[in-house]
């Protein structure tokens, strides 16, 4: 309900805070392949996340540990697809 909501208002950016966590992974994969539809449809789409694995799919990471920016670039192996994923 709150992704529809956020997308409800048609803003150019979108934070999602954890938007997989305590889903099951069919959902999770569903809401990932949304996100997805809305960036290539030009929505700047941020996902804050522990799952090392949904960051495969970006274009763009930036990691912090304790408050401070460690990385930021390209997921390293290159962006993958989403039907690639698992956890």
């Amino acid at each position: 309900v709150a992704i529809a909501r956020a997308l409800a208002t048609g803003n150019p950016v979108l934070l999602a805070d954890e938007p997989t966590g305590e889903l099951d992974f069919r959902t999770g994969v569903a809401i990932l392949e949304l996100l997805h539809e809305q960036a290539h449809a030009g929505v700047t789409v941020m996902i804050v996340t522990h799952n090392r694995e949904i960051s495969r799919v970006a274009d763009r990471v930036v990691e912090l540990s304790s408050g401070t920016v460690v990385g930021d670039g390209p997921p390293p192996g290159g962006t993958a697809d989403i039907a690639s994923l698992h956890w």
